[in-house]
């Protein structure tokens, strides 16, 4: 498969006594769910369904809004806080060469239940800077943006580069 890593088979690999103890031997609720999201973002846990590795330094500015957010069943898979000119150098946000400044844009990336998207759809409209995308299993899409429009999420100005945008959003 030239480089292509199976992440189920990786997956698949962590030992089921692992699993229970870091998740507990059942999820039966959507409590349960809640606890295994929240003690991965609290670092209790260091395994985690969606995630190959420990939390980011970067998620600590975030760590009070993600609990509330998988407190309240939107399960959190990814996430960034906003960064403004950062120093490319910094021990949290920084990232690139010496001698430059990064930005972000903040996003929350998560599962939702379907009853709970519509009130969330509402909110989210009343604030003309906030996009959204969502899409269920039927393939149906709720989405504030165009299709074909790209939104840069982090970048950064470096001494002598150009302006370098490592993480886009797009529809695709």
């Amino acid at each position: 498969m030239g480089g292509f890593v199976s992440y189920s088979h990786k997956f698949r690999q962590i030992n089921i006594n692992d699993k229970q103890k870091q998740w507990g031997a059942s999820c039966t609720s959507f409590s349960d769910v809640s606890k295994v999201f929240i003690n991965y973002i609290t670092g209790k846990i260091q395994k985690f369904p969606f995630s190959e590795g420990t939390i980011a330094l970067e998620t600590s500015a975030l760590t009070d809004i993600l609990v509330k957010l998988n407190e309240n069943k939107m399960f959190t898979i990814n996430s960034q806080p906003r960064v403004n000119a950062a120093l490319s150098t910094d021990e949290k946000f920084g990232w690139g060469p010496e001698l430059g400044y990064v930005y972000q844009k903040a996003y929350f990336e998560m599962f939702i239940h379907k009853e709970m998207l519509p009130a969330l759809v509402d909110h989210l409209n009343q604030n003309k800077w906030v996009n959204y995308q969502a899409i269920n299993i039927q393939g149906e899409k709720f989405q504030n943006v165009e299709d074909d429009e790209v939104n840069a999420v982090t970048w950064g100005v470096f001494k002598d580069h150009e302006v370098v945008q490592p993480t886009v959003v797009d529809h695709q």
